[in-house]
């Protein structure tokens, strides 16, 4: 799919994926641009910048971070901290505290994974704060692809649950499989149609992998442009 976007790769040093390897796949996946998003606690800027090169001019290579923290104070702290070493900034939901400070602050471009073990981790004043912050909500289709009976049920449930929030308050949506290897990696085609198991359509989804990549990218430089 032409201008789509795999916008959660983890790979070395936090996983076993080497970046080498990480692009191959992706532009065999068709994709033209990726995220490399480790966490915060394997975050390593030399090595990610070694890699975004002319030899990858075929696929667009994005520095990102996922921030883990359990404290919101010391997340916008670090929000701040990462501002001007990656071109995308997230963070990793799945608590209701997380979730909103992630939300109140527009230096944030996605929240990922926000679904808490009780549910679905954003409900209508978060997502009123999502689309007033312009903080895209991740939709990963990684617990459908890799998890089996209960566990998978209610994964599709909380996500069915934002996906609607985010229709009504006009929230931006990315698409991704989350890749930790190789083989997680899922062409944006099939991409597109795991996602109608949430009931997300054709083209929410295809927007979800070009049009909100490029708004974020966007977004970023028109921040910098400000200041």
């Amino acid at each position: 799919m032409t201008g789509s976007y795999e916008m959660n790769v983890h790979a070395h040093p936090e996983t076993g994926a080497s970046l080498d390897d990480v692009l191959e796949v992706a532009v065999r996946c068709g994709f033209s641009g990726v995220l490399i998003n480790n966490h915060s606690d394997c975050y390593d800027e030399s090595i990610l910048k070694s890699h975004i090169s002319d030899k990858n001019s075929n696929l667009v290579v994005l520095s990102g971070v996922e921030i883990k923290e359990n404290n919101p104070n010391k997340l916008r702290g670090r929000v701040q901290a990462y501002c001007n070493k990656t071109d995308v900034i997230t963070v990793h939901g799945g608590d209701d505290n997380i979730n909103r400070a992630a939300l109140e602050n527009p230096r944030v471009d996605v929240l990922c994974h926000p679904e808490t073990a009780n549910g679905s981790g954003i409900n209508h004043v978060l997502a009123r704060l999502a689309a007033k912050n312009k903080v895209a909500m991740e939709f990963s289709m990684h617990p459908i692809i890799h998890q089996r009976g209960g566990q998978r049920s209610k994964a599709i449930t909380y996500m069915r649950r934002n996906l609607m929030l985010a229709r009504k308050y006009r929230v931006m949506m990315t698409l991704t499989a989350c890749p930790r290897s190789i083989c997680d990696f899922r062409a944006a085609r099939e991409l597109v149609a795991l996602a109608s198991i949430i009931g997300m359509t054709k083209e929410e989804a295809v927007q979800a992998l070009t049009v909100t990549p490029k708004t974020l990218i966007d977004k970023k430089n028109s921040h910098f442009g400000n200041l």
